[in-house]
């Protein structure tokens, strides 16, 4: 007999576990995905900060002169391959910490707009760097 009780059971496992796996994997893939943003904006809110409070010293302008190029704006943090106005709508975001309303005003776009460009922006980011993952052999 074709449909016999161990062949349905055999289909119905098999489905069942790929269903399982299929899951699986893409979740791991989007916590992966929201971990590297959030680290990445805990970093560039570390820096932003890092950079506020040596500002705030009375230095030499000389010692400022020598210490200027050794610091990376967030931007130079992003990975390479973003647009300028991806690199400048995650700046925004995450390293000056602005909302949709201010970004929006900034950019002359909607709120809307803003959120939709800035998703796009953090899934390119997250692809590029988990390219560059990939390559570097981790």
């Amino acid at each position: 007999m074709f449909f016999s009780f161990s062949r349905i059971w055999f289909f119905y496992n098999y489905w069942i576990n790929w269903i399982w796996n299929y899951a699986c994997w893409t979740f791991y893939n989007i916590f992966k995905i929201i971990f590297s943003f959030i680290s990445l904006k805990n970093n560039a809110i570390s820096e932003y900060r890092a950079q506020c409070r040596h500002a705030a010293a009375p230095l030499e302008e000389s010692i400022l002169r020598a210490a200027e190029p050794e610091l990376i704006p967030f931007s130079g943090m992003l990975p390479k391959g973003l647009s300028a106005s991806e690199q400048r709508i995650l700046t925004l975001r995450l390293a000056e910490d602005m909302d949709y309303s201010t970004i929006s005003e900034k950019l002359g776009i909607s709120e809307t707009a803003c959120r939709s460009q800035y998703s796009r922006a953090r899934r390119h980011c997250a692809e590029l760097m988990e390219r560059s993952d990939d390559n570097a052999g981790f």
